[in-house]
């Protein structure tokens, strides 16, 4: 099996752990709301719940997704040093 291949495969089944969390929580959630919020207002309390966890989720998305940026060029900068062509050594020399 190819590497790209294991990298679908390992991304679908992180996906679909992913959309299984998601579900639990949803029903945490909506058993708190109806616990504890009156009839009258949990359509509000629910969009207020959505919006939060919204704005967690990007935020979560952003700081991983810039790690992963940095990750990478981190890596890029240790392979040109390995190699012996960093741009830095090449000016020194």
């Amino acid at each position: 099996m190819s590497a790209k291949t294991s990298e679908i495969i390992k991304g679908a089944i992180i996906g679909a752990f992913t959309i299984a969390t998601a579900l639990i929580w949803k029903d945490v959630f909506t058993a708190v709301i109806q616990t504890f919020v009156p009839a009258s207002e949990r359509l509000l309390s629910q969009f207020v719940a959505a919006t939060v966890a919204t704005v967690l989720i990007i935020v979560t998305l952003k700081v991983f997704l810039s790690t992963e940026e940095t990750a990478e060029h981190v890596i890029d900068e240790i392979g040109h040093i390995v190699k012996g062509n960093h741009p830095e050594k090449k000016g020194r020399e």
